[in-house]
């Protein structure tokens, strides 16, 4: 029990620190300097993105439709994003980039591939056993806290 424990604590301070501009690599200058990690995110998924709609983007990002639509309005009324409907659906909503929000979806995907060749490199010390049980912990961990987001959003729904 005594691992457990230590992993637990180090899983909270992982959580506590992820917002952390060290922590994942993310670097807030130049460009990044001007938007919140939410809203770096938020672009880079509607540049990524299919027919990006709150729905899709707040599954992605781990939070709520509030949270996306409020995101959203900002960055539309900065003019880096715009909305628009399918002519076949006009119920539903959909996200487009500007070109004034290229430059920052850019950016952020730069420092992304930067980033993951670090943690590649990071990974590299460790056996393909210990990947193996690194990946089945983690896989696992997402699917708990995937199971527990969605609840907590079936939760807010029923208030």
């Amino acid at each position: 029990m005594k691992r457990a424990e230590q992993v637990l604590d180090i899983l909270v301070n992982l959580v506590n620190m992820r917002d952390s501009e060290t922590v994942f690599g993310h670097r807030r200058e130049g460009l990044l300097a001007e938007f919140t990690l939410a809203e770096a995110h938020c672009i880079d998924w509607i540049g990524v993105l299919d027919h990006p709609n709150v729905t899709k983007i707040a599954r992605l990002m781990g939070v709520t439709r509030g949270a996306v639509s409020k995101l959203s309005k900002k960055l539309l009324k900065q003019g880096l994003i715009e909305s628009y409907q399918e002519p076949d659906n006009s119920k539903e909503i959909y996200f487009r980039l500007t070109g004034k929000a290229l430059p920052v979806y850019e950016e952020h995907k730069k420092i992304h591939q930067e980033v993951r060749g670090e943690w590649m490199k990071f990974f590299a010390n460790f056996s393909d056993g210990e990947q193996e049980v690194l990946l089945r912990f983690f896989t696992r961990l997402e699917a708990l806290l995937g199971e527990k987001t969605e609840a907590a959003g079936r939760q807010m729904k029923g208030m």
